[in-house]
């Protein structure tokens, strides 16, 4: 049987932020180009979600409820109208009886799971976080895909050509998440205003930090939106970031970061891409000051020095093709499940 229909589950939104769904439609597309047909099935998705699945081309329904037993079945009987028998799920909305469910009504599971709690009864698992620990799916049956090897970042990133900078100076990209839900930006634009030094500043996304904010000494610049953002990223010298999949990305670009940690599940990303020399943490958002914020900022940007072996250790860490070595290696299980 040749069955090369995969339905998706990923939930996101302006509150919820959008690193699930980012990183299911980028495995997503690596199936597509193998030839694989996606749909995806979301939960409460606001307009910003529809944009999102429009603008790159992939089909989607909404779940009458985002969990338990309605869901499950729904989700079931999607996948028999769409004729797919294997299924992605990126969701923390999803527990052991969803999966229970989808297993008994012959379904094949890859689950990507981030804390160790969302991979009961699948046949795949993917943590391609740095601080997943291998041992701690010792007991699963099933194809493991464990660490930045296996990447969920998009590949093409590796051949983006870098932007114009905006200013002729070493610039900052400030990446603080598309929903900064803690509203961040502001601060820590006005943090990085106390940074001696020759800088520019370009920060994208979030909440749009003021008028007097953006007149600071430093040059910079806010973009609420830039569909150049790979260029950007490629192009700067530095980054401050939040601790979600954008860091991943940096890393594999080779880029240095200051990871400040606007989640509780971000935290022990961000512990290890500090142990592994690729960026410095600054600490959690909810719990440092303002001084101390300003002087993680000031401390990374006075080291420029070692900017150069940080980001030699994030090539060495992210493979920016390990979404491929995950559709190489289960494509032919998808399709003939």
């Amino acid at each position: 049987m040749d069955n090369r229909k995969i339905v998706f589950r990923a939930d996101g939104s302006k509150e919820l932020g959008f690193g699930h769904l980012v990183r299911s439609a980028v495995l997503a597309a690596a199936y597509r180009d193998k030839g694989f047909e996606p749909l995806f099935i979301t939960a409460q998705a606001d307009e910003s979600v529809a944009d999102f699945f429009t603008g790159r081309g992939i089909p989607f329904v909404q779940t009458p409820e985002p969990c338990g037993g309605a869901a499950a079945r729904f989700h079931l009987e999607t996948m028999r109208e769409f004729g797919a028998r294997a299924t992605v799920l990126d969701s923390y909305a999803l527990d052991d009886s969803f999966r229970r469910a989808l297993k008994e009504g012959k379904a094949l599971i890859a689950a990507v799971d981030d804390l160790y709690t969302h991979y009961s009864h699948a046949d795949i698992v993917i943590n391609h976080n740095p601080s997943a620990v291998a041992l701690r799916y010792e007991g699963f049956e099933g194809l493991k895909f464990i660490g930045p090897r296996y990447a969920l970042i998009d590949p093409r990133l590796a051949s983006v050509r870098a932007a114009k900078k905006p200013e002729q100076q070493p610039y900052l990209l400030v990446l603080l998440g598309g929903t900064d839900n803690l509203n961040q930006m502001g601060r820590v634009l006005k943090a990085l205003d106390a940074v001696e030094g020759d800088f520019a500043i370009t920060a994208v996304g979030g909440r749009y930090p003021g008028a007097a904010v953006l007149k600071l000494r430093h040059r910079n610049r806010f973009l609420s939106f830039t569909s150049e953002l790979p260029e950007l990223m490629v192009s700067c010298d530095a980054a401050v970031s939040a601790g979600g999949v954008t860091c991943m990305e940096l890393a594999a670009l080779g880029k240095p970061f200051l990871v400040l940690v606007t989640d509780r599940h971000q935290a022990d990303n961000a512990e290890a891409y500090e142990a592994r020399g690729c960026a410095r943490r600054a600490g959690n958002a909810w719990e440092i000051s303002d001084d101390d914020l300003a002087a993680a900022l000031a401390s990374f940007v006075a080291h420029k020095e070692q900017w150069p072996a940080m980001g030699d250790a994030g090539r060495m860490l992210v493979n920016p093709r390990g979404v491929h070595e995950v559709v190489a290696a289960t494509a032919l299980a998808m399709a003939s499940c």
